[in-house]
């Protein structure tokens, strides 16, 4: 009986995690990123769920004051695939990490690394809804230290810092990849610090992605579920 239950799992391992791939059994890896479609995401929908994903840990003795160790459990190449809350399949792939965590002090402090990630959205049909490039950044709060709620994106070296958020960027953001703060939307490429503007819900957000002393998190919101199918 041993045996047989030695043997079903060695067989799992390499049906599900031969190369880096974490798949459902049965289905066959692609040939790379680009290789993904929504057939495939389909096929492994039985991975997806609304679990937390944990993609960096370490220590950092001073969030505010960006301190800390930290190591990338997700390094750039990691592969994350998800059904958005409006039902579409979709594909991302981790591309790097801004080198300074953003912060907010809404509702207490709170703290959130910021990826760099290409993705792409999938309609029904198999045709893309949204992929890649910079986010559409719902925050437009001008930051004025002492005035506002947005402690922003970097060490504050001045009370002028990224005045208005909706143009704010990151030298180290790798060409033509999107970047997300607290709030995700993989069906509209909308991000942002909060989850309500001026009393509109952000409700479409599909991710919620949040940093704390030891650990950095994606929250699937609203229904929506995700699923890491590859690790360099």
């Amino acid at each position: 009986m041993r045996i047989v239950i030695f043997s079903l799992a060695f067989m799992m391992i390499l049906t599900s995690g031969f190369g880096g791939w974490l798949l459902p059994a049965g289905v066959k890896p692609p040939s790379s990123y680009q290789g993904i479609d929504r057939a495939f995401i389909v096929d492994c929908e039985s991975n997806l769920s609304n679990g937390p994903i944990t993609y960096r840990s370490g220590h950092y003795t001073s969030l505010m004051e960006y301190s800390g160790e930290f190591t990338d459990i997700l390094k750039p190449g990691s592969i994350i695939v998800y059904k958005t809350n409006a039902g579409n399949y979709g594909k991302m792939k981790i591309t790097g990490y801004a080198l300074y965590h953003a912060w907010s002090k809404v509702s207490g402090y709170k703290y959130c690394d910021v990826p760099f990630f290409e993705f792409t959205t999938y309609l029904g049909d198999g045709s893309i809804l949204m992929s890649d490039g910079l986010p559409t950044i719902l925050d437009g709060v001008i930051r004025v230290a002492g005035k506002t709620f947005l402690y922003g994106t970097g060490p504050i070296r001045s009370p002028y810092f990224f005045l208005n958020l909706q143009y704010a960027n990151y030298p180290e953001r790798p060409q033509g990849s999107c970047f997300m703060w607290f709030n995700f939307d993989f069906d509209t490429k909308q991000t942002g610090f909060f989850k309500n503007y001026n009393g509109i819900e952000f409700s479409g957000a599909d991710l919620y992605n949040e940093k704390n002393e030891t650990r950095s998190r994606f929250f699937p919101s609203n229904g929506a579920i995700f699923a890491v199918v590859y690790k360099p």
